[in-house]
């Protein structure tokens, strides 16, 4: 339906003319002869717009454009003017008109431009503020989802945090100590450590595919793996990590978590004085540190959660009574200097040594807080045993 457009004009014959040319161009229309009776009209006939003359004041010598302009701001008014059309422009646009038009009246296209340019601007204007409405209300309800997801998120992450050991700890003649840092606000790095039995004791690094929640609930499985392990756990996988490595791989199968798992395995037994690991995908491999050198401990595996029935290598080394042994997340590779990856395991074979026991060396030679961009969270697990000589000198 076409607007309706009330006309507010003394002159007869220009109200006539005016009402048959709008409804000629379909538009509704009601009129009035004054000012009293055109706000009287206004308020019965719910216009869309008003047409009148700027020289109508009402009984008090108000002009009848100032007062629609405070009365009913919303409202488009085009005013009709004298032929002296540039200063009536300039007197009828200070006080808010949308358009005017210029006497003698009589070209009908002018009026419906005029009437429809500004119905068609205040309707812009109208939906303008209405898509702003919608926007600010929008964005109110996205801050206090961003405000509940933060918190959450921090929860999670004081959560998460809880389920890691205690750093540093101290198993047997051992001291493990560890360092996480998510490059969201959760963390798909996980460690843990844990005495399997009085002479053996269980440690391992994961690192999940991707980052933030999805990755996090994996580490909540890793953690009731690990509390199923040292209750279930059977004798005869004190000597074959591997098994204990296909036993997770099914819990994640079996979990259909849509993530897998790269991690590396070890049981060190305290009587024999040995590690025994295995790795499932698990990379850059752990650096093994002793008064003779840095052993990079390689081993083939593939990662958890994506085949049925993977082998695993299983490796084992004799250790001295002075070692250290550090365990990364790949996400270290990031915040290493620019270089190739032979570079990148040459710097951490030269970092682990330098640290030997001593976790906050290496972390701040590693300084991943410092990093511009944090593309994957980073780990490191280091476990120690007495203090080790520098390599290549003889421990005392």
């Amino acid at each position: 339906m076409k607007a309706r457009v009330l006309v507010i004009d003394q002159s007869d014959d220009e109200r006539s003319w005016l009402a048959h040319t709008l409804q000629c161009d379909g538009f509704q229309v009601c009129s009035a002869a004054s000012c009293a009776a055109g706000l009287s009209e206004l308020a019965r006939c719910s216009a869309d717009l008003v047409l009148c003359d700027l020289a109508l004041v009402d009984e008090h010598g108000e002009g009848l454009l100032t007062r629609l302009r405070r009365e009913r701001p919303e409202m488009p008014v085009v005013v009709l003017t004298g032929e002296d059309g540039d200063a009536a422009l300039g007197a009828a646009m200070g006080q808010g008109a949308a358009d005017f038009l210029a006497r003698p009246l009589g070209d009908a296209a002018g009026v419906h431009h005029a009437v429809s340019c500004a119905l068609e601007r205040f309707r812009l204007r109208d939906e303008n503020e209405r898509v702003k409405g919608e926007l600010e209300a929008a964005n109110a309800q996205l801050r206090g989802a961003l405000e509940a997801l933060h918190r959450d998120q921090a929860a999670g992450r004081q959560l998460q945090e809880g389920m890691l050991p205690a750093s540093p700890a101290t198993l047997g003649t051992l001291t493990f100590a560890h360092r996480v840092l998510p490059s969201l606000y959760l963390s798909g790095d996980y460690v843990d450590y844990f005495a399997l039995t009085d002479q053996h004791v269980l440690f391992y690094l994961a690192d999940v595919s991707g980052h933030g929640a999805p990755s996090a609930f994996v580490t909540v499985l890793l953690k009731q793996f690990s509390n199923r392990l040292r209750r279930e756990y059977r004798p005869p996988m004190l000597e074959r990590p591997d098994d204990i490595l296909a036993w997770l791989n099914q819990e994640l199968l079996d979990s259909h978590l849509q993530r897998h798992v790269t991690l590396f395995l070890g049981i060190i037994d305290f009587g024999q004085g040995t590690l025994r690991c295995a790795n499932a995908g698990h990379f850059p491999e752990p650096r093994l540190v002793t008064p003779e050198g840095v052993l990079r401990l390689g081993l083939k595996g593939k990662p958890l959660g994506l085949f049925e029935a993977p082998s695993f290598e299983v490796r084992t080394e004799r250790l001295p009574d002075h070692f250290s042994l550090a365990l990364f997340s790949d996400g270290v590779l990031d915040v290493l200097p620019e270089g190739s990856l032979a570079s990148k395991d040459e710097h951490l074979d030269a970092l682990a040594a330098a640290a030997g026991s001593d976790l906050d060396a290496l972390w701040a030679a590693l300084a991943p807080e410092r990093a511009e961009a944090l593309p994957d969270d980073v780990a490191c697990l280091l476990l120690s045993q007495g203090a080790p000589a520098a390599p290549g000198q003889e421990s005392s």
